[in-house]
């Protein structure tokens, strides 16, 4: 996840500038780490291949949801800025100004009303 991070925040893939090997090994420098430790817990014994290989795709897919369900594409532009969404409740839509007209917010109004009195 903060290999993806990084390589958006700084549009390695996006758009080709100086120093792009140097933004590539410092956006790499994390999946080397993981990579390392994966190595090195099979060499020393502490767990099969197979354990490992399980945790590196799980933890490679989830990191790869995680970040496109938050971020577009690292090929896109904006690919520095998080995906817009939308905080507006339904309720608040309607009681913005201007949004409905005379008798649809009284009707809002005295829901609101009730709601309150209930409550």
């Amino acid at each position: 996840l903060l290999t993806c991070w990084a390589l958006g925040k700084l549009h390695v893939l996006s758009s080709p500038s100086q120093g792009l090997f140097i933004k590539l090994l410092l956006c790499l420098s994390p999946m080397v780490l993981a990579t390392y430790v994966a190595c090195t817990r099979i060499a020393n014994y502490e767990h099969n291949p197979s354990d490992v290989n399980a945790g590196c795709f799980i933890g490679l897919v989830s990191a790869l949801v995680c970040y496109f369900l938050n971020y577009p594409s690292l090929l896109s532009v904006d690919c520095h800025l998080p995906k817009l969404r939308s905080r507006v409740s339904p309720l608040s839509a309607q009681l913005s100004p201007g949004s409905h007209a005379g008798q649809a917010d009284t009707e809002v109004s005295q829901k609101l009303e009730v709601i309150h009195e209930a409550i």
